[in-house]
């Protein structure tokens, strides 16, 4: 990719095998499973009832206070440079800034990737001392994902990425499970974006392709689960997420979001009859459905990398 400001030659970061994390992960391998026949179960009682919304509330996708991401940039990076922490843009700020050469509309926040040595007592020291940055929620030391507020308006994600064997991946961990997304081993180039020097992997195309497949063409409605890099291609809990997100999506009466859900998960679960007929009955007409969706699941709906 074009880049709008001149790259140089940077130094690879040190990847290193032992610095995955082996605290802190969780095991409860049967809270997911009944979290996902419980959304089972709640899909398939929409799907009978007959009730599914035609129209459509919602159906522009979500707008965030992306006017702000140029400051939040600049503030977490002299934080960031300031403490000495290497990171640099993935997901779906690397896909703004590699194909629409700004800030997404669409895109919920911030993403940072950091060296998985850098664990959640340094971003509390790089971050502490200003008082436009709080820590998002409660974490683990060895959380694979932290999130901050800038102003407590924009959410700014640091993905921690671990070199493992012939690849290096970044991950999280949701109902006993963990998401792994893996990626070719990469180099890292820096360039002027926003009037501050950032870092993206040097061969954009073959990370973005990674994870989105085919990046070039918009997804405002890009499912977390939905990506192709995701170890063991679509597991368990890629399937949890799935139907979280559609659930959510129907709750809200969002029948555009809800819809392009569905045709996702074909894409990796053709065979899915319960998502092939919720599919189908998205265009009956009928009043709004509500879901309770389980607290286990908090908002890793959400967390969709772009």
């Amino acid at each position: 990719p074009r880049w709008p400001g001149g790259i140089q030659n940077q130094r690879p970061l040190a990847w290193r095998g032992d610095r995955i994390p082996r605290q802190g992960r969780c095991d409860s391998a049967h809270e997911s499973e009944t979290s996902t026949e419980y959304l089972e179960q709640s899909l398939l009682r929409l799907v009978d009832s007959g009730v599914l919304a035609a129209r459509d509330p919602s159906s522009a996708p979500p707008r965030y206070p992306y006017t702000e991401y140029p400051d939040a940039l600049r503030a977490a990076m002299r934080c960031l440079d300031a403490a000495g922490i290497e990171a640099f843009l993935t997901g779906g700020t690397l896909l703004g800034v590699t194909r629409d050469k700004q800030f997404m509309t669409f895109d919920k926040d911030l993403d940072f990737g950091v060296d998985g040595a850098v664990r959640l007592a340094d971003l509390r020291r790089a971050f502490g001392a200003d008082p436009d940055f709080s820590l998002s929620g409660n974490y683990e030391e060895e959380a694979l994902l932290i999130s901050f507020y800038w102003r407590n308006k924009v959410a700014i994600d640091f993905f921690r990425f671990f070199f493992e064997s012939d690849h290096v991946w970044c991950g999280l961990d949701i109902g006993g499970h963990r998401m792994k997304w893996l990626h070719s081993p990469f180099e890292l180039v820096k360039f002027n974006w926003h009037d501050v020097i950032v870092k993206v992997p040097e061969d954009s195309d073959r990370f973005l392709t990674e994870v989105y497949g085919d990046w070039r063409t918009p997804k405002p409605y890009f499912g977390l689960f939905a990506s192709p890099n995701i170890e063991g291609g679509y597991p368990r809990i890629s399937q949890n997420v799935a139907y979280s997100a559609v659930a959510q999506a129907l709750s809200r009466t969002e029948i555009t979001r809800a819809t392009a859900l569905c045709r996702q998960v074909l894409e990796f679960d053709p065979d899915d009859s319960l998502i092939k007929r919720l599919l189908a009955d998205l265009t009956l007409a009928g009043p709004r459905s509500e879901i309770t969706l389980p607290s286990s699941l908090g908002n890793a709906v959400n967390d969709s990398p772009g």
